[in-house]
């Protein structure tokens, strides 16, 4: 017999919450066309303008290699565009993708209220949660 116990790991906690957040977001970003890992891209857009494969992966911590289907697919949808030399693989917001910001602000505070946490818990949770990733980053 195991001493492992699935309710005491926390990879399945993170994993488990992360899964229920996602799905709530799935049905919003639907109705703007995008997919949860697109709107991650796009928010990194909202913030800091044209972006590259270097910039996407960093931010999103995700592997240089995963990131270009993520820039792909706003450019496919009309958000985004190839920005700069093709060597560069940059994408910038279209007017398009700007103007889906005020879209994506309701989806994001509609999951939000879905969470029923207040907003000092919620700023407590995130802040926890970006304390892990620093720590494991380490790693």
């Amino acid at each position: 017999m195991t001493s492992l116990h699935l309710d005491d790991q926390l990879c399945f906690a993170l994993y488990a919450a992360s899964q229920v957040v996602c799905r709530a977001y799935q049905p919003r970003l639907r109705a703007l066309g995008i997919t949860y890992p697109e709107y991650l891209a796009m928010i990194v857009m909202w913030q800091v303008g044209p972006v590259d494969e270097d910039i996407l992966s960093k931010k999103l911590h995700m592997d240089p290699r995963s990131v270009g289907d993520v820039m792909r697919r706003p450019a496919d949808a009309g958000f985004a565009e190839p920005f700069g030399a093709m060597s560069e693989r940059r994408i910038a917001l279209t007017t398009a993708g700007v103007a889906l910001d005020k879209y994506a602000t309701t989806a994001q505070q509609a999951v939000v209220c879905d969470t029923e946490l207040a907003p000092s818990e919620l700023a407590a949770l995130r802040d926890d949660l970006r304390s892990l990733i620093t720590r494991m980053a380490k790693q």
